[in-house]
């Protein structure tokens, strides 16, 4: 399977970037070079949005410790999984977007393979060098950060791995994603549900309201262009409402949601012994 990249734009299959309310996505060169890369190119994606360039310089910096940590613990070749290789092609993506609720926020992602959340000791460069030099850079530089299991979303198959995250809160202004009516705004999260090699699918419209379901979770989308879901992994009980222009950010959660039950369900059957647990959402 090859992943190509490119230097000259985004790589998310479509025309619907950070710049217009959509996500913008990056698959990064599988070596040293790669933090180098995704500071530039999400730095250039960011002046292009208004970002003050103080601003842009502490989101790159601290989108390069994150990339960093993928190249050494992610795809990082013996270091994988004790001594054994990747099964999938070295792969590092870098994703970027939007998001209006609760605040206007940046989120920024980066994807490795590797499902589980490694525990480096501090003699080990990436995120935890310098005994958690990496650490202090990403939370000092951030609102937020974490990680989570999801899916590649560069990858001609998919690719099931993980993400470390941060968010930076941003000025309300911004380029809106178009508000779609809500049986399209279904159909547009199930589409990218699929894309993302998901299966198991349905969706099904009534009047004022559409529902796309997979396993272990069904999203609304209802009037007056909102998305609803109870998420399994919070506070099952408890309603999340996210405006329909979130399409992004509901697409990262179904994701993320997905794969925790499948994790969980291999974690019973012992597929998984040793890993630690799926990771936190960004919210």
């Amino acid at each position: 399977m090859q992943i190509p990249f490119t230097e000259s734009a985004p790589r998310n299959g479509k025309n619907f970037d950070l710049t217009n309310g959509g996500c913008s996505a990056w698959a990064l060169p599988a070596d040293e070079t790669c933090a180098a890369a995704g500071r530039s190119w999400l730095g250039r994606e960011l002046l292009a949005i208004g970002m003050p360039r103080d601003a842009v310089h502490d989101v790159t910096l601290a989108t390069s410790e994150l990339v960093t940590n993928g190249l050494r613990h992610g795809i990082g070749g013996g270091q994988w999984r004790g001594d054994t290789t990747p099964p999938v092609p070295a792969h590092l993506e870098l994703w970027a977007y939007r998001r209006v609720t609760p605040e206007s926020r940046l989120v920024v992602k980066v994807f490795d393979p590797l499902p589980g959340w490694r525990r480096p000791g501090p003699e080990q460069a990436g995120l935890y060098a310098d005994s958690g030099r990496g650490t202090r850079i990403v939370e000092a530089l951030s609102r937020r950060w974490g990680w989570h299991l999801t899916r590649s979303r560069l990858a001609t198959q998919p690719i099931c791995g993980k993400v470390a995250w941060f968010y930076v809160s941003m000025d309300g202004r911004r380029e809106q994603a178009p508000r779609l009516p809500v049986r399209q705004a279904a159909q547009a999260l199930l589409a990218e549900l699929a894309s993302r090699g998901i299966t198991r699918l349905q969706c099904h419209h009534s009047t004022g309201h559409s529902l796309v379901a997979l396993p272990g979770l069904t999203v609304w989308a209802e009037q007056p262009g909102i998305f609803r879901w109870h998420d399994p992994t919070g506070h099952p009980g408890e309603y999340i409402h996210t405006p329909i222009t979130d399409l992004v950010d509901v697409v990262e959660e179904a994701v993320r949601i997905h794969e925790y039950a499948a994790a969980v369900e291999a974690a019973k059957a012992g597929t998984r012994q040793g890993q630690d647990t799926p990771g936190n959402g960004d919210r």
